[in-house]
């Protein structure tokens, strides 16, 4: 008995020893996850969002491909300097595509978008790793009665809707009852200091972040690449929406601009497409409707009618691959966005807020003369022609 105490003792000693080398060794390298860490619930801006003040760095894959290091501001959203309140100019929502771990700020549509403007002004990005709708509608207030923003952008990407009807701690969800139809789910405590430590182990975000195993076993907050363009190629039965789906999708439409205290045609959204399915076929155009894409057609007619701006980033990246020949993401690794594809939409952008600065513009717009405009016509970038009348 002694033996077989002694061997156990041995082997679990050389384990430890084992799991404690890795940990330095990963502790050296760029594994994904350091200092994306989630703040501590806050009355004043419940919404989810990263520790202020802190660094943070990025990786895919086993072998740490893609690294990239950034800073989180005062307000702990990804940005390379602080907010003022008051600070108005451009305020862009949206999800892990616009907090953006995976590319250096300045190639980002943020980054890019100041020096795209004819006239200065600042531009503000709140993005949050796993958000949806009911949340940009919240942060659309937040960011409304805090820095008073002259133009809201939203991205809208795959799940955006049916993310809603599962919200986790720290996000928003649909509730049809409330006007605007969204619930906070309320964070419970403050996180332990056995929580504290263990998101900042080497070996945990290596095999969250980069192996990506059984993430919700590790972990309980949400994974910064949670939002994967689908396989269109995979079996799925065509989905329609119930009358409560569409009252939600109707009322989201009236609302954002309304959140943001802004008129409709100083809104822009921007609806994110299938990549699979443009680089299998040459299209972005998904074959099978799901739940989500029947909302988002809603969602564009609604848009649309009441004179808010759509970018469709599918006619921009088809455009781009079929011209090119290459992809507008970092995937296989990761299907987020790469420099090209904010480049795109940062131009696009652009041409509609510019549309609105020349001097005529400004004067018909004083005079409530201006047509609303849908979405942007193709043009090169800083054209005056923005959008179809």
């Amino acid at each position: 008995m002694k033996n077989l105490l002694r061997v156990g003792l041995w082997v679990g000693s050389g384990a430890a020893l084992a799991v404690l080398m890795l940990e330095l060794l990963l502790h050296l390298l760029p594994v994904a996850g350091r200092g994306v860490y989630a703040a501590e619930y806050d009355p004043a801006w419940p919404i989810n969002h990263l520790l202020p003040h802190s660094t943070f760095t990025y990786s895919a894959g086993w072998k740490l491909d893609l690294v990239n290091e950034g800073s989180v501001n005062n307000m702990g959203y990804v940005a390379p300097f602080d907010y003022q309140r008051d600070a108005g100019g451009v305020a862009i929502l949206g999800d892990s595509y616009i907090e953006n771990l995976m590319n250096d700020y300045p190639v980002t549509l943020q980054g890019r978008l100041p020096a795209l403007l004819h006239e200065p002004m600042p531009v503000l990005p709140f993005g949050s790793s796993g958000a949806s709708m009911p949340d940009y509608l919240a942060v659309a207030r937040l960011v409304a009665d805090r820095f008073h923003p002259q133009w809201g952008v939203v991205l809208i990407s795959e799940a955006d809707f049916t993310e809603g009807f599962s919200p986790v701690p720290g996000y928003y969800g649909w509730d049809p009852q409330k006007d605007p139809p969204i619930r906070f789910t309320m964070v419970e405590g403050q996180r332990s200091p056995a929580k504290r430590l263990a998101r900042q182990l080497a070996l945990l975000r290596y095999v969250r972040y980069n192996l990506k195993m059984s993430p919700a076993s590790v972990f309980s907050w949400r994974n910064a690449t949670d939002n994967l363009p689908s396989d269109a190629s995979a079996a799925c039965s065509p989905a329609a929406l119930s009358p409560a789906d569409r009252e939600l999708v109707r009322a989201f439409a009236a609302d954002l601009p309304r959140q943001f205290r802004l008129a409709a045609d100083r809104v822009i959204v921007i609806f994110d497409s299938d990549r699979n399915a443009l680089y299998r076929t040459g299209t972005a155009s998904s074959r099978c409707p799901t739940r989500d894409s029947e909302a988002f057609d809603q969602l564009r007619s609604h848009l649309r009618a009441a004179g808010t701006h759509v970018v469709e980033t599918r006619d921009l990246f088809t455009d781009y691959y079929r011209t090119t020949g290459l992809k507008v993401d970092h995937s296989p690794l990761d299907w987020h966005w790469n420099g090209e594809a904010h480049r795109l939409v940062a131009s696009r952008v652009a041409i509609i807020i510019n549309h609105f600065l020349t001097p005529a513009m400004t004067s018909q717009v004083a005079n409530h003369t201006v047509p609303a405009c849908a979405a942007a016509v193709d043009a090169p970038p800083l054209s005056p022609a923005a959008c179809n009348p």
